[in-house]
């Protein structure tokens, strides 16, 4: 009997913890900040940052744009000319250096900062 004796005591300990949960059976809340009205809140805060960086990006010609307007030249920018040549089933030119370099001046202007060539294989397109 003394063997079974810390058995019960563990059963009634395990037994009044399980009773001691709330009517609609769902395990007590432990942190408040998953409450579903902070979670939303979460959510809108973010996307307020989100909306705040996109424009300040914007405003400083750090984007996609620069203030005139024009493009941007960036690794977004090779695969955007990339992409329109191989719409128009000239894939091949991309891989010419000089080609390459002609077609990204005709979206962006003359810079001196052209990578003159495409890096990737045919199978990335």
């Amino acid at each position: 009997m003394t063997r079974n004796l810390p058995t019960r005591l563990i059963s009634r300990r395990f037994l009044s913890l399980s009773s001691s949960t709330n009517d609609n059976n769902r395990p007590p809340r432990i942190l408040g900040i998953f409450a579903s009205w902070r979670l939303e809140a979460y959510g809108f805060a973010l996307a307020a940052v989100y909306a705040g960086l996109l424009l300040h990006f914007y405003m400083a010609g750090a984007w996609i744009i620069d203030r005139a307007g024009m493009p941007v030249y960036s690794d977004f920018t090779d695969a955007w000319v990339t992409g329109i040549e191989a719409l128009r089933g000239k894939a091949a030119l991309i891989y010419e250096p000089g080609e390459f370099v002609r077609i990204r001046s005709a979206l962006l202007g003359p810079r001196d900062f052209f990578h003159p060539n495409w890096p990737y294989p045919p199978t990335f397109l």
